[in-house]
């Protein structure tokens, strides 16, 4: 048995937040990357410009493959989902394609 069970770790309390349109559950120090495998229906964190999905790769922060589009207080702006923890009524964008996040471009990110 991991110490962690023999410790009796609790987590953190239930908040929501919306994925695509949808109201999901969490607890308080997840990640955005732990909610998004828990949903069955989740193939991609965004799409190349190119069109080919991307879903999380290394879980560390090191491969850049998670980014995921984040909103908060009309402020929408990349995030790496491995390494960003939910907070209560986030906004998370999947298969969002990067030629929508041109730089230099007003576009929103």
């Amino acid at each position: 048995m991991s110490s962690r069970a023999k410790n009796q770790t609790t987590r953190g309390a239930l908040i929501e937040l919306v994925v695509d349109g949808h109201t999901v559950t969490a607890h308080e120090g997840e990640t955005i990357a732990s909610v998004l495998l828990l949903l069955q229906d989740k193939s991609s964190c965004y799409q190349t410009r190119s069109g080919h999905p991307r879903m999380m790769y290394c879980n560390m922060g090191v491969c850049f493959e998670c980014r995921v589009k984040v909103t908060q207080e009309n402020a929408p702006r990349w995030v790496l989902a491995c390494v960003t923890p939910v907070q209560p009524e986030m906004v998370v964008e999947t298969d969002v394609n990067l030629s929508q996040w041109l730089p230099g471009e007003s576009n929103g990110v």
